[in-house]
């Protein structure tokens, strides 16, 4: 594959991040892919959020699968309605991730 069409392939797994569909993204766990990842576990519709984060965490190597149950309790405030709620975790995934 040609660096052209990496980019292009690239920016489809990003395009399909930002409308939650993180299926692509195991396979393409590239830096810009992970931004939008985090980008999206805080600005997406609040389900979308909860699993944004999930599957960051996945990728960044600290949970050990899409959705670790053991790590309910951090991505459910990503649903929460209250956005200093929302941010407050935003900015612990963000740590957590080193992104």
């Amino acid at each position: 594959m040609t660096k052209e069409e990496m980019t292009e392939l690239e920016e489809q797994v990003v395009q399909a991040v930002k409308h939650g569909d993180f299926e692509m993204a195991e396979s393409m766990p590239t830096m810009r892919v992970k931004k939008a990842l985090l980008d999206s576990a805080r600005e997406a519709d609040r389900e979308v959020r909860v699993s944004a984060a999930a599957f960051l965490l996945y990728l960044c190597g600290q949970a050990s699968e899409p959705f670790d149950w053991s790590q309910r309790p951090f991505f459910l405030l990503f649903g929460d309605y209250d956005p200093k709620v929302v941010q407050s975790a935003w900015d612990h995934l963000r740590k957590r991730t080193g992104l």
